[in-house]
């Protein structure tokens, strides 16, 4: 069962033997309860139904990481009408407060996050849920590195559940040193909509009819318009040793005391 900050739960349904294995895998890199017997009083259910292995088209070895990104995929086309996206970003948290660390892959995420010092903690370093609740609250919840459980992969567990209101969204860029350049709404959906694709490894309209997967589309440039009208957007131009969390600090109003 995967409670997240608006309040909503969502129980993953296992309809065979394979579909059960995978989602006692997912669950433990998502740190969530597998217990199949407590189902109950959901306000919310959301049914997983494994596909065919033959038709994930990989390799044998690759099978059982295909099923995740099946199962994450699944769960990101059911968070959309519900308000939530996944985003290809990192999640730091800075004394309660959320901030995400958008960037195609290389550019950086994973080393920023790792250099993040006190009162900072990186929660995620690849990917991000974000989430909008009945007030208007933007939430941010960690997610995994699915990378990590490719064969020969270090794996990991990230606590999806925990939730922090999201503030601000950064987009990474290589440079010789720090400055931060503050965007519009215009180009912030022209990012965000970039990095919610970047976060699908398979196409989240995959399987759809015409007319599902047009309605999921709208449905997710609008929840992304939405978002880079009320989150504060910028883009940080960091070095590779430069202490590039005293100017998300500086560009928030985040003084340390």
């Amino acid at each position: 069962m995967l409670t997240l900050a608006d309040g909503s739960q969502w129980v993953l349904h296992a309809t065979d033997d394979a579909a059960r294995e995978s989602i006692v895998q997912f669950c433990a890199a998502t740190r969530l309860r597998s217990d199949f017997s407590a189902w109950g009083g959901m306000r919310r259910a959301f049914t997983f139904v494994l596909c065919a292995e033959k038709s994930l088209e990989v390799a044998e070895d690759f099978v059982g990481w295909a099923h995740l990104i099946e199962l994450s995929t699944a769960l990101a086309r059911a968070f959309v009408p519900h308000g939530g996206v996944l985003l290809h970003g990192a999640l730091a948290e800075w004394e309660g407060r959320g901030v995400l660390l958008a960037a195609p892959g290389g550019t950086g995420k994973t080393t920023a996050s790792n250099r993040l010092p006190p009162p900072w903690r990186s929660l995620s370093d690849d990917m991000t849920l974000v989430l909008c609740d009945a007030q208007g609250q933007w939430w941010a919840h960690p997610w995994p590195t699915w990378s990590r459980f490719l064969p020969g992969g270090s794996g990991g567990a990230w606590d999806v559940q925990y939730a922090v209101p999201l503030h601000a969204i950064f987009y990474l860029a290589q440079a010789p040193e720090e400055r931060v350049e503050p965007i519009g709404a215009g180009q912030a959906t022209a990012m965000l909509v970039q990095s919610a694709e970047q976060a699908a490894y398979f196409s989240l309209t995959r399987g759809l009819s015409v007319e599902e997967s047009r309605a999921l589309r709208q449905q997710s440039f609008n929840l992304l318009c939405n978002l880079a009208q009320a989150m504060p957007t910028f883009v940080l131009h960091l070095s590779l040793t430069g202490a590039f969390w005293v100017e998300i600090e500086r560009a928030l109003g985040w003084n340390r005391e």
